[in-house]
């Protein structure tokens, strides 16, 4: 009776990640002939270059799961890599990619779990800070160039800082705020200053990716005023609730939004927004689509070996 439950869990096993895989394929696939390549200005060292800028944000990405995990078991880099890819794909079709918090958990034994889970939030909380940081920067600098924000920036912004404000007295309300507190105390001080500087670097590296992709596409706005807009972009988009799959027309409808202020057309932003997509989401999730399919979660692998 146990091995034919068994050998139904990992048939089912089997179609929940395929399915994954070709849910995430047929995203990437809809929304690469949906857009009009021939008016993307690249060639092939620009393009490498930009290729490299991703590679090095995902390198900052699995250091960052390497050594998060490294606190609880040793992990080598490939497999912190798989693992990264992986949770990548499945939080891909989830909201507020929290597909990535289960699928690094079935990694792990069941006694290891909620140390992943908090990991992995503690992961994503020190992105979100550097954001958050990187977009009240991008406010100041903004107030510096223009001496007063528009309207409608100054509108947006306010509504999504009462959002932040919310979130922030509901977990203080409702204690959550002191557990995750004493979490924090579990992890040393040397370990999250880690996890912030590579949380750090990768957004130098999108920022200046999202920046030049601008520069290619013949924007000549100086870069003053707009590392300010791509902060608060940055900053706007992840305040907002969506699907990882979202992105692409998230921040572009935000950037749009925003650097309407400077003139830059439309079809450019939408191009650079979809670009970004497909280096930093679409590409690393078909990756990560072949890691679902081969990997096995720490059950599987226990009664394998029985």
């Amino acid at each position: 009776m146990n091995s034919i439950f068994e050998f139904q869990k990992k048939h089912i096993t089997i179609l929940v990640k395929s399915t994954i895989l070709v849910i995430a394929i047929s995203i990437v696939y809809t929304k690469i002939t949906g857009t009009e390549f021939s008016s993307i200005p690249l060639r092939l060292h620009t393009l490498f270059f930009l290729v490299l800028i991703s590679i090095l944000n995902w390198h900052f990405e699995v250091l960052k799961w390497k050594t998060l995990v490294g606190t609880i078991t040793k992990t080598k880099y490939h497999t912190a890599f798989s693992q990264s890819l992986a949770a990548h794909t499945a939080a891909i079709i989830t909201p507020n990619k929290i597909g990535e918090y289960g699928a690094k958990a079935l990694f792990y034994k069941k006694s290891l779990r909620k140390k992943v889970l908090g990991l992995t939030f503690l992961g994503n909380a020190y992105q979100l800070i550097i954001t958050v940081l990187f977009g009240a920067l991008g406010i100041f600098f903004h107030l510096q160039v223009n001496k007063v924000l528009p309207f409608n920036t100054l509108l947006i912004l306010s509504f999504y800082a009462l959002i932040i404000s919310g979130i922030y007295y509901y977990l203080y309300a409702s204690s959550k705020l002191k557990k995750i507190t004493a979490f924090l105390k579990k992890v040393s001080t040397k370990t999250q200053i880690k996890i912030g500087f590579y949380s750090f670097l990768r957004y130098l590296l999108f920022s200046f990716q999202y920046y030049y992709f601008l520069l290619l596409f013949g924007v000549e706005v100086s870069y003053a005023v707009l590392f300010p807009l791509i902060w608060l972009m940055y900053f706007i988009s992840s305040c907002i609730p969506s699907f990882s799959i979202a992105d692409f027309a998230i921040k572009g409808s935000v950037a749009i939004f925003l650097f309407s202020e400077v003139g830059i057309p439309e079809s450019t932003i939408v191009a650079v927004a979809f670009l970004m997509w497909v280096l930093n989401f679409a590409l690393p999730a078909i990756i990560g689509g072949i890691y679902i399919i081969r990997f096995k979660t720490q059950n599987q692998l226990d009664y394998d070996t029985n």
